[in-house]
């Protein structure tokens, strides 16, 4: 059974990738980019960040399997 705990104790156990991939995968299992709701949550000039100039709100999915 594939589980959340297991993708993440085998990416720790892995010896090819570096701490910037960890750290990366890390976060994108956690949801803990700086992205999307994070700055439309703003009510400032930083708000705009979180929208995709080519279609719809920044998200993970988005980032890296629909934007050209």
């Amino acid at each position: 059974q594939t589980t959340e705990a297991n993708i993440w104790l085998s990416i720790l156990k892995s010896k090819t990738l570096s701490h910037n991939m960890i750290t990366f995968l890390w976060k994108v299992l956690h949801r803990a980019h700086k992205i999307g709701p994070y700055w439309t949550k703003m009510q400032n000039k930083y708000a705009v960040r979180g929208e995709c100039q080519y279609s719809k709100l920044e998200t993970m999915d988005h980032i890296l399997f629909e934007c050209p």
